[in-house]
């Protein structure tokens, strides 16, 4: 599935820690009151590469203080707007130029403005290209949550398909994620999954394959970076997949892990083949202004990372 840009994702971190102003007087920290103007306006990613540039995306807000635009300063035909009507919030790719993908994401949200359901879509249209190529890969996710707005659970199905004069290739994976929760963090994460696969050549017989997939996600919190969010736009982390993972909008929760460790075991129906893989752990650093708010975050896996700074309309 088509994500934000890097630039874009990394930035949409930080409106949930920009409102986590340090309390003088020692008090417990308070989430930022809907009326505080304090807003990123840009964020500037770089990466570990030496052949990296820097990359500048800017916000725009409505007079709610919502999120309305994210726009690429090195390309001004790319950026993404945001609309709102009643529970739902809809994320939608400027129009793609031919042979790229169109991008939309609709979701909808709970009282508590947590994500209850996300539809994705991305499609590539070159039906009138030399050869005729048409793919589309869409994604429903239903979220579950405690009485404390804590995740407990998560049903989807993901499906795409690829058609061309010659073939057509389809997958369909229906999906389980159930959350392990403890002292008000998120500890595991372990998503079941089974993956159907057909490809037809044009006059050839049909192919089929079936892949049972488990996946499983254990969080370290040695750090235990506060999770103060701005409640108006908090639903985006989830998209961005930053502040909050893809799988998991974590808006409710009292900290954000500072480790990640990741595996995958793939077990291959017909041929009762089985893989395992396990991810470099990923670490994550958060730094702060002295005021308070976020100064940049950094990711790493001991080889490369990846670092956003962000800036403000004020401090």
């Amino acid at each position: 599935m088509k994500k934000l840009l890097i630039p874009i994702v990394s930035l949409l971190f930080i409106i949930s820690l920009d409102s986590c102003k340090k309390d003088s007087d020692n008090q417990s920290e308070q989430q930022q009151p809907v009326g505080d103007t304090t807003r990123v306006v840009k964020t500037i990613y770089t990466h570990s590469s030496s052949s990296s540039t820097p990359e500048t995306t800017y916000y725009e807000y409505d007079k709610s203080g919502r999120i309305v635009a994210l726009k690429d300063s090195a390309d001004a035909t790319y950026y993404f707007n945001i609309s709102y009507s009643g529970d739902e919030a809809i994320i939608q790719q400027s129009p793609a130029e031919p042979g790229n993908f169109s991008f939309t994401a609709r979701y909808k949200l709970n009282s508590n403005r947590l994500p209850v359901q996300r539809i994705g879509v991305e499609y590539m249209n070159e039906m009138t290209a030399t050869y005729p190529t048409f793919q589309v890969h869409a994604d429903t996710t239903n979220y579950e949550y405690n009485a404390a707005g804590l995740l407990v659970k998560a049903t989807g199905n993901h499906f795409d398909t690829t058609w061309r004069t010659s073939s057509v290739a389809s997958t369909r994976r229906p999906y389980t994620i159930s959350y392990t929760n403890q002292d008000g963090k998120l500890m595991a994460i372990k998503i079941t999954a089974v993956e159907y696969y057909g490809y037809t050549q044009t006059g050839g017989t049909p192919n089929k394959s079936t892949v049972n997939i488990e996946e499983n996600y254990s969080f370290e919190y040695t750090k235990n970076y506060p999770n103060k969010v701005d409640s108006i736009n908090a639903w985006l982390f989830v998209e961005a997949g930053v502040l909050y993972g893809d799988n998991a909008p974590t808006i409710k929760y009292a900290y954000l892990h500072d480790k990640m460790n990741h595996s995958t075991k793939r077990t291959y129906v017909e041929s009762g083949y089985v893989s395992n893989d396990t991810d470099d752990p990923q670490t994550r650093t958060i730094e702060y202004f002295p005021s308070g708010y976020v100064s940049s975050v950094t990711f790493g896996d001991g080889t490369y990372w990846d670092k956003t700074g962000f800036f403000y309309n004020k401090q």
